[in-house]
């Protein structure tokens, strides 16, 4: 009987997961799109844009509505080609909250560029929490996408790793997108390990039973107070 409730429960978390993966397959295709195409920043997004005082590009506000955020590493000279690319990720920041508030269980939807651009949605404070002279590629939600790890190119999972936009532990559904055999950035969206441990592994399973979701090397990624307290 337990067998029977553990394949059942396991196969509602892949669905719901496989979820995820499908929006972040939808969300790297439609970016590969936009960057075939160069877009000037829209006039309401260049009002709230600047340079940090370390020189970083930043966003220094939100909109009225709730809008995305941008981060311009200062390690990468800005030009008018860099613009360009910024503005031809903005233009897609009503398909980023649509995706986003399509899933109770997601926390946030990006865009990580070589170059360390990053476009984020909802809006924060970059220039507050980030690093001016972050180097995006050194973390495992940009790496962990990349030809070496992921020569098929598809969706991946992360492992866990703490989150520098400040939202805790994460797990992170990832994708490259690449022009030609050039890997221009990768997409990716954030599910807090504490959403899956509350929501995910809510599970009602009796004999004082509970879930507990494991990486592929068997690393305990979340897991339920109860299992805390008996860890």
């Amino acid at each position: 009987h337990l067998t029977n409730l553990v394949c059942q429960e396991s196969t509602m978390i892949e669905k719901q997961l496989e979820g995820i993966t499908n929006t972040t397959s939808f969300y790297q295709k439609e970016t590969q799109e936009a960057l075939k195409f160069t877009s000037p920043i829209s006039s309401s997004y260049s009002q709230r844009i600047g340079y940090s005082d370390e020189h970083a590009l930043v966003t220094t506000a939100d909109t009225n509505e709730g809008g995305a955020a941008v981060f311009f590493s200062n390690l990468t000279p800005i030009g008018d080609g860099e613009l360009s690319r910024v503005g031809a990720l903005l233009s897609m920041e009503n398909l980023m909250k649509n995706l986003l508030s399509s899933n109770n269980l997601l926390v946030s939807i990006y865009f990580n560029s070589h170059d360390s651009l990053n476009v984020i949605y909802p809006y924060f404070d970059t220039a507050s929490q980030y690093p001016p002279d972050m180097n995006i590629p050194d973390y495992n939600f940009y790496y962990e996408a990349n030809k070496k790890y992921n020569p098929s190119k598809q969706v991946v999972w992360t492992d866990v790793y703490l989150d520098p936009a400040g939202h805790g532990w994460m797990i992170s559904s990832i994708a490259p997108v690449y022009n030609e055999d050039f890997l221009e950035g990768v997409v990716g969206i954030d599910v807090t390990v504490e959403t899956i441990a509350n929501d995910i592994l809510n599970m009602d399973i009796p004999f004082s039973g509970y879930g507990i979701l494991l990486s592929k090397d068997g690393t305990i990624m979340a897991m339920p107070w109860q299992g805390e307290r008996d860890f």
